[in-house]
């Protein structure tokens, strides 16, 4: 089950290296983030983007996918000239074609975002992460919404009454039950 868990925070961060996988993860508190980042459009993984935000410090969550076309038209060209290439050199123009494909698959990219303090703060993702990216940011807003709900105090005295009313009705009915028993 821990395993399962653990798999559930992973995020691909590359079309390229679906096997380099960053973690987000949210808890009570906070909202943890640490990604490898990646250069030329995604193909090379170099550092790490690692933070912490406060739920109290965070809002607008949302996700969104986009296009760069200029990646998909460089990568659309790029296989074209792979193309080109396998009369002279089929592995030449296989290789060429696959970073062309890969280039133009790094051209659609989903983006999970959030603000915190009014710096918005974006996490670029490849498309197929798009459903695990929503669901993150389905648990984010959930965090979020629980974190004000116990830091507010009208709603937080209105359950602490109802609790009290139960307790009261559960001792009465106690009582009226014991008295019923000795009556008998």
């Amino acid at each position: 089950m821990q395993i399962t868990k653990e798999i559930e925070k992973q995020f691909a961060v590359s079309v390229a290296t679906p096997w380099i996988k960053g973690k987000m993860d949210v808890d009570n508190h906070n909202v943890m983030i640490d990604i490898p980042n990646t250069v030329l459009f995604g193909l090379i993984p170099a550092g790490r983007r690692k933070h912490t935000t406060p739920l109290g410090n965070i809002s607008n969550v949302y996700t969104s996918s986009s296009y760069k076309l200029g990646r998909m038209v460089g990568g659309l060209l790029l296989c074209l000239l792979g193309f080109s290439m396998f009369g002279e050199s089929f592995l030449g123009g296989l290789i060429t074609v696959a970073i062309g494909g890969l280039i133009i698959a790094s051209g659609i990219i989903t983006v999970f975002r959030y603000e915190n303090n009014g710096r918005s703060v974006t996490i670029p993702l490849p498309f197929f992460e798009a459903h695990h990216a929503q669901d993150f940011a389905d648990k984010v807003i959930a965090q979020i919404n629980k974190y004000n709900d116990d830091r507010n105090g009208f709603i937080n005295a209105q359950l602490n009454a109802q609790l009290i009313n139960n307790q009261q009705a559960q001792s009465a009915q106690q009582i009226v039950d014991a008295l019923s028993n000795q009556r008998k």
